[in-house]
């Protein structure tokens, strides 16, 4: 049956979400599947196949929006193989957008990414804002990154914001040095590295 979407025992509720989603909205033969990043202490994360947002969800963490990402690209690659793939990074913090492209660069060959200006992409606040944000930045178009986007110049105000966000991820369990979080910023270590060694 056309309407019927027919799931294993240990089925992924993401998968069916979307797959559940894209049938709602018809989506048979879509060209285009565009996955939007909001990048800052909060990631949102959506997923819009032909224009039409079919998944949202949030992560604080640059390695698991990574993981996710990757994911969401494998779920599209299954549900519609011949669908062009892009992902779209918000340029609002420099900080969280260098920290998730190097995560995104370790785990991810393809598709292209492309970083896109967040200017007015913040139209709602609260709990949700940043996935209504991803919705936003996955509809524009970038350009590609560049070396100079991995890397953060190691100033103060980016040092202080780094150990927050370490102690913040961590939940208070871990911290970082000012030379760690140099280090991290400058692209001499990775934010995974950083927090296991400290």
């Amino acid at each position: 049956h056309i309407g019927r979407i027919e799931v294993t025992e240990d089925f992924d509720t993401d998968f069916v979400r979307i797959k559940i989603m894209s049938k709602l909205h018809d989506l048979l033969t879509p060209s285009k599947a565009i996955i939007g990043i909001d990048p800052g202490m909060t990631f949102g994360v959506a997923l819009l196949i032909d224009g039409i947002p079919v998944y949202s969800n949030s992560s604080t963490s640059p390695e698991a929006v990574a993981i996710l990402t990757k994911t969401l690209i494998d779920y599209t690659k299954t549900l519609f193989p011949e669908c062009q793939k892009l992902i779209r990074i918000g340029t609002g913090s420099k900080l969280y957008a260098a920290l998730l492209l190097r995560s995104i660069r370790n785990s991810i060959t393809q598709p292209s990414i492309e970083l896109v200006n967040e200017h007015k992409t913040t139209i709602i606040s609260g709990a949700r804002s940043d996935e209504s944000a991803a919705i936003l930045i996955a509809g524009r178009t970038g350009r590609p990154p560049s070396t100079s986007d991995l890397i953060v110049e190691p100033k103060e105000g980016y040092i202080r914001s780094l150990k927050r966000y370490v102690t913040r991820l961590t939940k208070g369990e871990k911290s970082i040095t000012s030379n760690e979080a140099r280090a991290l910023l400058t692209g001499d270590s990775t934010l995974e590295d950083a927090i296991r060694q400290s």
